[in-house]
């Protein structure tokens, strides 16, 4: 099952924090997410390129689930056309000025 970003980004701890390692390490640092952006990577080619870069043979059109994607690869055999979407989070950091900026100790 491949969940939406949208929803898995809103998972809270029974304590309120996120879910997620990677936004709990941020949310500590004081950084706010500002939005999702639904294609913070889009890549599209040849069905024969997915299949090289995939490892597998797509026999058919449709939604694949591919080792390391985060989402489906959406694939168009009639069109030899293969799209993948990946969303991402922005996130804004505070900026945290220091005293000796060259003092990194």
């Amino acid at each position: 099952m491949v969940m939406q970003l949208a929803g898995v980004a809103g998972w809270k701890k029974t304590e309120g924090s996120p879910f997620d390692p990677w936004r709990n390490m941020r949310r500590e640092l004081g950084a706010k997410v500002m939005r999702i952006a639904p294609k913070a990577l889009t890549v599209e080619s040849s069905v024969t390129q997915w299949e090289q870069w995939a490892g597998i043979c797509f026999e058919k059109g449709g939604e694949y689930i591919v080792d390391g994607a985060l989402q489906p690869v959406l694939i168009d055999r009639a069109n030899n056309y293969g799209r993948y979407e990946d969303p991402n989070l922005w996130i804004l950091h505070p900026l945290h000025h220091t005293a000796n900026p060259a003092n990194l100790s």
